[in-house]
């Protein structure tokens, strides 16, 4: 598990390879639909002076998440 990563040192938290695998990461466990998914945004929200776009990338993931979630439930009540 990756979100451990940027506990480290001070260094590491500034490296935007820690952060684009912790996007990778938020994105896969949306499409397996990990409840743990949360602890990836508690990481991000603990790193000092953090720049935006990552978390505007998460909502953006989320809201497609969700999206996709309730089309596929209406639509199951359709195919027979």
């Amino acid at each position: 598990m990756l979100t451990f990563v940027l506990y480290g040192s001070d260094s590491r938290n500034k490296d935007k390879a820690d952060i684009l695998m912790l996007m990778y990461e938020f994105e896969a466990r949306c499409k397996l639909q990990d409840p743990s998914v949360e602890n990836i945004i508690e990481v991000l929200l603990k790193i000092p002076n953090p720049d935006p776009k990552p978390f505007e990338t998460i909502a953006g993931w989320y809201m497609y998440m969700c999206i996709l979630t309730n089309l596929q439930q209406h639509y199951q009540h359709f195919i027979v």
